[in-house]
């Protein structure tokens, strides 16, 4: 039984996880496309 209940536990866990990874991925780029934006802007 407890088998069972823990991959769909783990399987959430895996998934958060890789959420976290892409938000911080897309964080890291919007943060890149704002520096490019200024430094064009101040060039």
């Amino acid at each position: 039984m407890k088998k069972k209940n823990d991959a769909p536990r783990m399987m959430l866990l895996f998934l958060k996880n890789v959420l976290k990874i892409l938000n911080g991925l897309n964080t890291k780029i919007q943060i890149r496309k704002l520096l490019l934006k200024n430094l064009e802007f101040v060039i």
